[in-house]
């Protein structure tokens, strides 16, 4: 499991906590994307609970702290590792959906497996419904996918893709994982959609 995290809170320390619990023998990651002095006391926390803990010197964005997550999952695991299951450290993805994303790519670890939203609902605010819409219709401009949840930071990603295309990719913000979509299906990668809960922060 690898966890980018910029700036986080107490959030990331429970949720930590929660799968350490549920999955004690569970390799986790977390990438320190640069975050102020004032948040060192949270990373301390979650390397309480047995965290490999990777850290930038400065913010370089989410998609550079995955690649940073990824390199060093490839060189410290074994060959026979089969990929990595992503998740965002604000609270947003429930361990319950993460450890059901981890055991569904376990079961067949050659697609990219998308933990995806539901966006349709009266209570989604305007602006992620307006941002899955933009990116969905984006993304079908130049692809045939056609994707519910374009934006997920919940994502099970084979080793194949890591290690042949998405470390040489030279994007390092967000719309690395959009590169990631595109990138897939150039690859002619199977890509599965599993439904998840849906959190909206403050």
């Amino acid at each position: 499991l690898l966890i980018p995290a910029y700036q986080p809170n107490e959030k990331l320390i429970e949720l930590v906590r929660t799968l350490r619990k549920l999955r004690p023998n569970q390799r986790i990651i977390v990438v320190d994307d640069g975050s102020d002095e004032d948040k060192s006391s949270i990373f301390s926390k979650v390397c309480n609970f047995n965290v490999e803990l990777l850290k930038h010197t400065k913010n370089q964005g989410k998609g550079q702290a995955l690649k940073t997550g990824f390199k060093h999952w490839l060189a410290s695991s074994t060959p026979t590792a089969l990929g990595i299951v992503t998740a965002d450290a604000d609270g947003q993805h429930l361990p319950k959906d993460i450890i059901h994303i981890s055991d569904v790519f376990m079961k067949n670890p050659i697609g990219l497996y998308l933990g995806v939203r539901e966006f349709n609902k009266a209570s989604t605010p305007w602006r992620s419904r307006f941002g899955n819409k933009l990116t969905k219709f984006v993304l079908r401009l130049f692809t045939r996918i056609p994707l519910q949840d374009t934006q997920t930071g919940l994502r099970a990603i084979p080793r194949k893709l890591i290690k042949n295309t998405l470390l040489n990719s030279k994007t390092s913000s967000y719309d690395f994982e959009l590169e990631m979509l595109l990138a897939t299906e150039q690859q002619q990668i199977a890509i599965q959609q599993i439904p998840i809960s849906t959190v909206y922060l403050d």
